[in-house]
C-alpha cells in the first residue's frame, strides 16, 4: 500500500523453513487451527518488533483490557486493506455468553462452541476483519507492565462489529503443550520460565 515507513520492513523480513500443523486440524470447521512455523533466522527486537508470551496451558483469560492487530479491513464496505498496522481493544467474553450471543445469528440455536475456541468484543463498530485472519489476540500479563500473553488468533466471525455478538478466536492456552513438545522436537529449549512466560531460542 506505501513504502513510506518509519520502520523499513526490509530489515524484518524473514523466510519460513518449515511448518507444522496441528494434527486434528479440521480445515472445514477451523477446529484446531493452529501451526508453528520455524523461520530461517530469528528476527530483531525493535519498536515494531516484540515478543507476545506463551500463556500456561489451559490459562483463562477474562480482562478487559485485551487488543487484537492487523491490517484487515475495518468495515464491510471498505475499499481496501490497511497500510498502517491498526490496533482494536477487545474485552474477553466468558464461553457460555458468546455461545448463547452466537445462537441468536445464522448459526441457529443448536450451535455448539468447540472447546478450541475463545470469544471477544462485541462492541458495535469495533472488530477484526477480513484479512485479520491470524492475527494475534493479546491480553496483560497480571503485574507486569508491558507484557502480554497471547491469548487467541483471529479466526472468524459473523458479519462485522455488531453490538453483544463476539469474534472467534483460537484458544491459544490450549495448545501450549502441544507447541513446547513440537519445539522440543527440534532441539528448541526454553531460556526463561520467569511468571511462567516462555522464550524460545535455537
Amino acid at each position: 500500500m506505501t513504502t513510506k515507513e518509519i520502520y523499513p520492513h526490509q530489515l524484518q523480513d524473514r523466510k519460513v523453513s518449515s511448518k507444522i500443523l496441528h494434527p486434528n486440524f479440521i480445515p472445514s470447521l477451523l477446529h484446531h487451527d493452529e501451526a508453528l512455523l520455524e523461520l530461517e533466522k530469528p528476527f530483531t527486537a525493535a519498536k515494531n518488533v516484540q515478543l507476545a508470551c506463551l500463556p500456561p496451558q489451559g490459562m483463562e483469560f477474562t480482562s478487559e483490557h485485551c487488543f487484537a492487530t492487523g491490517w484487515g479491513k475495518t468495515s464491510s464496505d471498505a475499499d481496501s486493506y490497511h497500510e498502517i498496522l491498526k490496533r482494536i481493544p477487545l474485552p474477553m467474553v466468558q464461553r457460555a455468553e458468546c455461545q448463547n450471543a452466537l445462537r441468536t445469528t445464522t448459526l441457529g440455536n443448536r450451535f455448539r462452541l468447540h472447546e478450541s475456541f475463545i470469544c471477544a468484543g462485541g462492541k458495535e463498530g469495533i472488530d477484526m476483519y477480513r484479512g485479520d485472519g491470524g492475527s494475534p489476540l493479546v491480553c496483560p500479563v497480571e503485574g507486569v507492565p508491558n507484557k502480554y500473553y497471547q491469548a487467541g488468533i483471529v479466526a472468524w466471525g459473523i458479519n462485522f462489529g455488531q453490538t453483544d455478538i463476539p469474534g472467534v478466536y483460537v484458544r491459544t492456552s490450549s495448545y501450549s503443550h502441544w507447541i513446547n513438545n513440537e519445539l522440543s522436537k527440534i532441539n528448541y529449549g526454553p531460556i526463561d520460565k520467569r511468571i511462567d512466560i516462555w522464550y524460545w531460542t535455537k
